[in-house]
């Protein structure tokens, strides 16, 4: 048996030496995010980030929606709840997703009032922890069941809800370099592990209704590649080889990560979006752990993914993937696209993978960014790139009724609450997938440009590099660079797989190409700057399925707008006083829907126009277009600007061309066909 699959033993997983920085921390990555506390937001993003979190969702949700409030980690007396009783877990996932994104975004933008009080969250916390090391939502007669024990398997949520407390810590940690925090996230891991050493699965928990919490229990691997990027220490690699070990033993719930589906060459994927986003960076990291045959995993991985992705980057999921190709009307859920921004950010650090690192930032500008309002008040739980109105359905009948319920609606607040308490996290992957730094410490990777500036030690000299520009929206970028002292850094800028970079000419500075990475080396001294000009050409290309034609340069995806109607229909109560909120449920009318309808011509050129938006809110005011021509319904062009496709609330992406008859083009989709996947 290879030797990472081997059980674990408890002295193999004694705790880590404590490393000053990420540098030399994970030796078997590429390349390794960067502490948050190293990189900050700047101009587009985080006005977005701030009036997101000081008026929407991130920060506010709690005022709505009681689930995120409850404080279930640091009361530790949660029973799994059986018999038909809603089970524990739901909340605790949501007090954690939330939590996490909330400690993001209050030291990211700076707000004093709420560092004080997530503080005080995580404080309780740790007061909260055992002298075991338990940190979880359970009381002790719930926790560390047997895989067997019925209990277990049909409610049970541990390894889930305890991975997102863990990720919300160890964000804390980040940020403020507190390291008991850390060792308490250790100490709980670890007592975890050693109650489970041969995995989470059992003969109860992957053969238990739909609704049970361990079909999410694979997700612990996030927080053991989180805990290997810190510490270095290999146990969780092997805990990851083990888990997976384990998922393989018994019937497992999410097809689409088994050996079954990854090694069959034209299988689909089939399972819970949520469950194959929030995993998929799995097989690449058995292949960081060495695991035999991971290498065929993870490329077959991130082959089949392509088929399945809009034309705005996201996983096709009417909450179940069912074998869809990617196309302009199919569904996807929010949370499960912000769980694959956080995947494929990951795997761009494993691996070195540029594709990867790519997807994220085409999945955040477009699909993500374009399934809520700005700031960040509502969104829709299942959103699709081609959208036109949005009714208000009021919440009724059975939750299997999806299409009268208010999933599709523009809201503030949806049941099951994994979408709006996840509403946060997708900014915090993104900016996570900008700059990375090599496992040695020697050189740094520039995988997606943003506005923003890093602050890092580089083997002792301080290093800071403004990234000024106004990207997607500007093909330029300028890195000015500031040294403690002059210092030889390799930086390695990511090449877009269908554009051009040019850097300007500056003394000293050698440049190669190699691996998708352009290298510029040079001994830097304050003041040097670096000028990177962008070429992408306008893309025509065809939805994953071939039914459909759209546009695309860069990272952007663009679509016709509709003049819309934005309507708040109702206020959601704040649940402490019934007193109101400033959070709505919203409908979204459009007047003239004419142009619905059109086609494109193959053969006709569209070219960017600049537009007189307002390059600090260019989601509510864009800033750049593609100007061309459309067939509208007799048959004749008419002039368009299309804009990003997420500047736009009702939006046109894809186009059929002028073989198919304008009627055909002016359907609608009725491909609503949901269930629940939890």
């Amino acid at each position: 048996m290879n030797d990472c699959l081997s059980t674990l033993a408890p002295e193999s997983i004694a705790p880590a030496q404590r490393p000053s920085s990420c540098a030399k921390a994970a030796p078997r990555f590429s390349w390794q995010i960067l502490p948050a506390r190293e990189v900050r937001p700047e101009g587009w993003l985080r006005t977005m980030w701030k009036e997101d979190f000081e008026e929407g969702l991130p920060g506010r949700l709690d005022v709505i929606n009681q689930d995120v409030t409850k404080e279930l980690f640091a009361a530790q007396c949660c029973p799994i709840v059986h018999d038909g009783e809603k089970p524990t877990w739901w909340p605790g996932e949501q007090e954690a997703y939330w939590h996490e994104s909330f400690i993001h975004a209050a030291f990211q933008v700076g707000n004093p009032s709420a560092v004080k009080r997530i503080t005080e969250y995580v404080e309780r916390i740790l007061l909260s922890q055992s002298e075991d090391g338990y940190l979880g939502i359970y009381d002790p007669d719930s926790r560390f069941l047997s895989r067997e024990d019925p209990r277990y398997g049909d409610k049970g949520g541990e390894f889930h809800t305890q991975a997102h407390l863990f990720l919300a810590l160890i964000a804390f940690h980040e940020h403020t370099k507190r390291e008991d925090v850390l060792v308490a996230v250790e100490k709980a891991a670890q007592l975890t592990i050693r109650h489970y050493p041969k995995g989470p699965f059992g003969i109860t928990g992957e053969q238990a209704s739909i609704a049970c919490g361990n079909g999410h229990s694979i997700t612990f691997i996030d927080a053991m590649m989180q805990l290997y990027r810190l510490t270095g220490n290999e146990c969780y690699l092997r805990y990851v080889a083990v888990m997976y070990e384990c998922y393989l033993e018994y019937p497992q719930r999410n097809l689409d990560l088994g050996r079954k589906i990854l090694e069959d060459p034209i299988a689909r994927f089939v399972a819970h979006g949520v469950h194959t986003a929030e995993s998929f960076h799995l097989p690449s990291a058995l292949k960081v752990a060495g695991v035999s045959g991971a290498n065929r995993l993870a490329a077959s991985a991130m082959q089949k993914l392509q088929w399945h992705l809009t034309p705005g980057g996201a996983l096709v999921s009417n909450e179940m993937i069912e074998e869809r190709l990617g196309n302009g009307h199919a569904l996807y859920e929010y949370c499960g696209q912000a769980e694959l921004i956080k995947s494929l950010a990951w795997i761009a650090q494993y691996e070195s993978d540029t594709h990867a690192a790519e997807l994220a930032a085409r999945l955040y500008l477009n699909a993500s960014l374009g399934a809520r309002l700005h700031p960040l008040g509502a969104l829709q739980y299942l959103s699709c790139d081609d959208r036109l109105e949005i009714p208000d359905l009021p919440q009724a009948g059975a939750i299997k009724e999806i299409g009268l319920s208010k999933h599709f609606q523009l809201s503030s607040i949806v049941r099951p609450t994994c979408c709006t308490a996840s509403s946060g996290r997708p900014v915090h992957y993104y900016l996570s997938s900008g700059w990375m730094k090599q496992p040695s410490g020697d050189a740094l990777a520039l995988m997606n440009f943003m506005p923003c500036v890093l602050e890092t030690e580089m083997d002792g000299t301080e290093l800071k590099i403004e990234e000024q520009t106004d990207y997607p929206f500007s093909d330029s970028v300028r890195l000015s660079v500031t040294v403690s002292e002059p210092k030889h850094i390799p930086i390695a800028v990511r090449i877009p797989s269908d554009g051009a970079l040019v850097v300007a000419d500056l003394p000293g500075m050698e440049t190669e190409v190699k691996d998708g990475l352009l290298w510029l080396r040079k001994v830097w001294q304050s003041g040097d700057v670096v000028e990177i000009s962008i070429k992408f050409p306008v893309k025509l290309e065809k939805t994953q399925d071939g039914s459909a034609y759209y546009l695309r340069r860069g990272p952007l995806t663009f679509g016709l707008p509709f003049e819309t109607q934005v309507s708040k229909v109702s206020e959601n109560p704040n649940w402490r006083n019934g007193e109101a909120s400033g959070l709505y449920e919203y409908a979204v009318d459009v007047a003239d829907a004419s142009k619905w309808g059109s086609r494109i011509d193959p053969s006709e050129t569209f070219e960017v126009v600049r537009l007189p938006g307002d390059l600090q809110h260019p989601w509510t005011n864009p800033v750049i277009g593609l100007r061309g021509k459309l067939i509208d319904d007799k048959g004749k062009a008419f002039e368009v600007t299309l804009v990003p496709l997420a500047a736009a609330i009702s939006r046109r992406v894809t186009f059929l061309d002028i073989s198919h008859a304008a009627s055909e083009a002016a359907q609608t989709s009725e491909d609503h066909d949901v269930t629940i996947g939890y």
